[in-house]
Formats: C-alpha cells, structure tokens, sequence
C-alpha cells in the first residue's frame, strides 16, 4: 500500500523519454507497463527484462490499465496530437 518501495529498473534511461502512461497488474506486481510517445513497455519479472512494441498509431497514450479480472487484457486510451 505504498509503505514501501523498491526502485524499478526501467528499460528506457532517467529523462530520455517522455513517460505518458504508467500500469501496474493489481493481482501481480511484477507485471508493469509504460508508455512513451509511440513505444509501449511491459515486465512480468518486476524490471529484470523488458518487451517494447510500436504503437500501432500517431496518437499519444494517454491513458493505461490493466483489467482487475483479467490481467491479460490491457486498456490503452490515445489521444489526438495537438497541431500548433
């Protein structure tokens, strides 16, 4: 419940990337995933390997989850790209 916490070794290095999403599995912590701009990032191991893929879109995540029933199935919400 936050009383403790241990550093997660993450694949992309501090102040590389933007993160803009962030999910942990409720009934396994050591299953986390990310997001950047265009690159979503997954552990089952607590940090030890990763997996990348590509965002299959040129929306930016905005938004992840992972289902409280079913940690096999990830929510990801995207939102447009403003054009200045």
């Amino acid at each position: 419940g936050g009383a403790t916490w241990e550093e997660v070794p993450l694949l992309t290095k501090a102040n590389s990337v933007t993160i803009t999403t962030i999910a942990i599995d409720p009934k396994n912590g050591r299953n986390i995933y990310y997001t950047t701009v265009n690159t979503f990032y997954r552990t089952i191991d607590g940090g030890a390997t990763w997996v990348t893929r590509k965002i299959p879109s040129s929306r930016i995540p905005r938004a992840l989850m992972v289902d409280v029933e079913d940690g096999n199935l990830i929510y990801l919400g995207v939102a447009a790209v403003k054009k200045q």
